[in-house]
């Protein structure tokens, strides 16, 4: 692509302007580098500082590419990390920022990443349109960066990376469908689907139809159908060698997916509609609700754009194919914000249940374009732009915001009235720029700067106000990373002899939202290993049994570690654990130097990450009854094989009564030893009380988990209670067990007996040493999956999965050296199928090319 030496300074300008206006919007909200605000919201604040942590520790060779034990037991981290943070050249600019500071590197790729967005519609505007009024165009393309979808999403910075490679996708398209060229096409598509298959794919799909729509414009139907087919055929072949060059990227990543709960349901291909169609529009206002409620979509992009599109479909003289193609397009984009089946459609036919309408963007794009299309038709054929035509537009746009006023009022009193008359502002502008009056080439530029003045005020003000959502303090979170860095390599140092798991029960965020907010994936961010993790990609095999043995909440996408379970902490290898909350059933460990109410703990039996169990251990059928801790002391039968196991949690006396708006229950020891509860049942959120004392939320999307009430002798009693305004007799699925504290001891003295020693982790692969006196079975605490390679005293083994959710390998007594090294799954056939993709493509494109020239 050659860019004449003049025109530097408009690409340079299409990249700029919509920095400089972000910049001033983070300047007057105090957003770091003007302030102490940080970026943080939402999904960026609770799990992907965490990811671009541990990218952080990646490209600095501190963790391996392809596993991580870091995630709820351990995990493929390639399949995860190539969803969404690993390919993007953006975000490698994380090397420059240890943990610490990466607060700091989200401000700089929010403006980075939005500003591409104005450069790729500005590049894609100029050569698909040949615009001559440059500086619309920049105006336009500022417009298309600083889009409601960009604005209100970045804590979602991810998807950003679609909307800027989205313009040269089209760009591509053009090339191919007018031109025969078919390498833009074909590069673009690898790209988005690289940094980010999930939108990737939605960008995929919008180009089937973008593909429709230029071949529609390009070719007559009766006439022509042949070439249009023919085109038609090409992109087909190249989208599906783009596809196929991106396997080694999107087939890891979209099995790692499958392995999660989302799934297709024929309920949503059924016609309907779930809000007023019209009712969406409301989304082109600058303060509508945006992605807050489900009947909304992020489409707002700028009045300027609005008065160009509605002045474009009023002009009688404007290219009625073109006018017809642009608004069934747009239609058909639009009625996927209330159709449900094409609603699902773009999210890969499953229901979102969060940040609704991911698929936004391109109905912003498509407006951003018309107007494109209609400012290219006033040049090519000097048309004027009359008061009628630009007073109509203005004041059908401003009629209809104020009936919606009238309808539901929209957020603030007297902006409506200031956003309608942007719309007159526009229009009169516009009329003296692009009508007759104006002959004067020094008053074109006055308006023109009066434009431009009035487009930056909008935006500035539309990314101010969205940007008040963002309170959270880089100094605070800085202080916490740091104290809590410095707290968990300290730990590391301190227990040398093999690999551990350790836990916190609070998180970055316990202060700022509610006390013990789980840590979700910090276990990323510090590098250590835990149970803890959230991410869109996650194995649901391991998610269902933290759930049935009391860690989480069932059906979910969150591994969480709320309080110690010393049953299966110990049994799944967790050593110590960092709290704030009070003492726990493990040795406090004394440092003088732990900041105010941070206490470590050590559980001193904790296994090793391998144990040789009974031979004859299986995969596990739960209680019927769905009792956590009957699931506890089936698995601790299972590993040991004695039915005396299933004693190892006695059963409580308890009496359920109801008072005051919370629904009690005193409980009794009927034996000594550490106290647990547990409510098995669906709820709405509460919070749950020992003795009077708050002690934590409740039933919600991070806390369903076994509670530690305390050590307690025969006979004691203590109270436990969760708010319940239902004032009637309910099923709460209500548990209360103690550990027989001496059969407990003695179980986890006969498995360390035989457990794996001298253990170490590097990158991708674990060794360690295991000696036994019986054959059995070698229970690896670490998660089956089709990517290890296990050898014992170096030759290859085969293992299955054990205990619902582990690796077994059949082992006879003897001394054993093991080695794991693991590579995710499909790894090597994708990369295969990757270059067989892309030498089918040289050639062909190569030979296709010949063809034309003969």
């Amino acid at each position: 692509m050659k860019i004449k030496r003049k025109e530097w300074i408009f690409y340079l300008l299409a990249f700029l302007l919509p920095a400089l206006i972000i910049c001033i919007a983070m300047f007057l909200k105090g957003i770091f580098p003007f302030g102490d605000k940080t970026v943080f919201l939402w999904d960026l604040e609770i799990q992907y500082w965490k990811s671009y942590s541990w990218l952080h520790d990646l490209l600095h060779g501190e963790v391996g590419l392809f596993y991580s034990f870091s995630q709820a037991l351990g995990g493929d981290m390639y399949a995860a990390a190539a969803t969404n943070v690993l390919f993007c050249p953006f975000n490698w600019l994380v090397y420059f920022f240890d943990i610490v500071h990466i607060a700091e590197f989200f401000s700089l790729i929010t403006v980075l990443k939005m500003a591409t967005c104005g450069l790729t519609f500005y590049i894609f505007g100029i050569k698909r349109f040949k615009l001559t009024n440059k500086g619309l165009l920049l105006l336009f393309s500022t417009a298309y960066a600083l889009m409601e979808y960009n604005v209100s999403l970045c804590s979602n910075i991810h998807f950003i990376d679609s909307i800027y490679v989205l313009p040269i996708v089209a760009l591509g398209i053009y090339y191919l469908v007018n031109q025969g060229r078919k390498t833009v096409l074909y590069l673009s598509i690898i790209y988005v689907i690289a940094v980010n298959w999930y939108i990737g794919y939605m960008v995929c799909l919008f180009s089937v139809f973008y593909c429709l729509f230029e071949l529609f414009l390009r070719h007559r139907l009766k006439s022509e159908w042949k070439d249009g087919l023919r085109g038609f055929v090409n992109y087909c072949i190249t989208m599906s060698l783009s596809v196929g060059t991106s396997a080694v990227v999107l087939l890891p990543g979209v099995l790692a997916s499958t392995k999660g709960k989302g799934k297709f349901e024929l309920q949503y291909l059924l016609p309907q509609f779930h809000c007023d169609s019209l009712y969406i529009l409301r989304s082109l206002f600058i303060t509508s609700e945006g992605n807050v409620d489900y009947n909304h979509a992020a489409i707002y992009v700028s009045s300027l754009v609005l008065v160009f599109v509605l002045m474009m479909y009023l002009d009688k003289r404007f290219n009625k194919r073109k006018k017809l193609a642009c608004f069934l397009f747009s239609l058909f984009i639009f009625l996927s914000f209330s159709f449900v089946p094409l609603e699902v459609m773009w999210s890969i036919f499953k229901k979102t249940l969060s940040f609704h309408f991911r698929h936004s963007f391109v109905f912003s794009f498509l407006l951003v374009v018309s107007a494109c299309f209609y400012l290219e038709e006033l040049e090519e054929k000097k048309y004027k732009l009359s008061a009628k035509l630009c007073l109509g537009a203005a004041g059908g746009m401003g009629i209809y915001f104020l009936i919606q006023n009238l309808v539901e009022p929209f957020r603030g009193h007297r902006i409506i009235y200031y956003y309608v008359g942007l719309f007159f502002c526009f229009a009169a502008a516009l009329y003296l720029l692009l009508g007759k009056w104006m002959k004067s080439s020094v008053g074109r530029r006055v308006i023109f700067t009066v434009i431009s003045i009035i487009l930056v005020c909008e935006q500035v003000y539309n990314v101010e106000y969205t940007f008040s959502k963002y309170v959270i303090s880089n100094e605070k979170f800085k202080n916490y990373v740091a104290n809590t860095d410095e707290i968990i390599t300290k730990i590391k140092n301190s227990y040398q002899d093999g690999i551990f798991r350790m836990e916190k029960t609070f998180s970055e965020m316990s202060e700022r939202r509610e006390p013990s907010v789980p840590t979700d994936s910090e276990g990323l961010a510090f590098s250590y290993y835990g149970i803890s993790y959230y991410h869109s990609v996650y194995n649901a095999m391991v998610n269902d049994f933290l759930a049935d043995v009391g860690y989480c909440r069932e059906a979910g996408m969150i591994s969480n570690y709320v309080d110690t379970n010393l049953l299966m902490d110990t049994l799944l290898g967790i050593r110590y654990v960092l709290t704030d909350a009070a003492p726990l059933a493990y040795q406090k460990k004394e440092d003088e130097n732990l900041p105010e109410g941070i206490s470590i703990y050590e559980n001193q039996r904790a296994l090793s990450f391998g144990t040789v169990i009974d031979k004859e251990a299986s995969n596990l059928n739960w209680s019927n009854d769905k009792s956590i801790f009957t699931n506890q002391q089936k698995f601790v039968k299972m590993i040991t094989g004695e039915e005396e196991s299933e004693n190892i949690l006695v059963k409580q006396k308890y009496e359920e009564r109801f008072k005051k708006g919370k629904r009690v229950w005193d409980i009794t020891a009927v034996s000594d030893g550490p106290l647990y509860c547990y409510w098995n049942v669906w709820h709405k959120d509460s919070s749950a009380y020992v003795d009077g004392e708050f002690k934590q939320p409740y039933f919600s999307k991070f806390y369903k988990n076994v509670i530690y009430l305390g050590e307690y002798k025969k006979g004691e009693k203590v109270s436990v209670s969760i708010d319940d305004d239902k004032g009637c007799v309910v099923n709460h699925g209500f548990e209360a067990y103690a550990i027989d504290m001496p059969l407990f001891n003695a179980t986890i003295e006969n498995l360390r007996e035989n457990s794996l020693q001298q253990e170490a982790i590097k990158g991708s692969t674990l060794t360690g040493k295991v000696s036994t006196e019986k054959d059995g079975v070698l229970w690896l605490s670490i998660p089956y999956d089709k990517g290890w390679r296990i050898s014992l005293n170096g030759k290859k083994v085969d293992y299955k999965q054990i205990l619902n959710c582990f690796i077994g390998i059949e082992i006879e007594k003897g001394e054993y050296e093991l080695v794991m090294k693991y590579i995710s799954p499909y790894v090597r056939i994708s990369l295969l199928i990757s270059l067989i993709s892309f030498v089918v493509f040289i050639i062909w494109n190569k030979k296709y090319r010949i063809g034309e020239k003969r």
